[in-house]
């Protein structure tokens, strides 16, 4: 069995500003706010999340994971 050493990064968007409205359907705070609660692991984020649309992409031994609004 041959090793894996990808490397998992942080999530990315392109579309932010409309995570950010939804993040706020949900939850109270500003911009701020939720730049904390996307880079903070918790269970709360991690059901966010997965409310989104993720995209991974396989980037040489990178494995980046794109966050889209459905």
């Amino acid at each position: 069995m041959e090793k894996q050493n990808n490397v998992l990064l942080a999530y990315t968007s392109v579309q932010v500003a409309e995570i950010y409205k939804q993040w706020k359907d949900h939850y109270t705070g500003n911009m701020s706010d939720f730049y904390t609660f996307m880079t903070s692991p918790s269970i709360e984020r991690e059901r966010f999340v997965i409310s989104l649309e993720l995209q991974s992409e396989l980037t040489g031994g990178f494995i980046a994971t794109n966050l889209t609004v459905k």
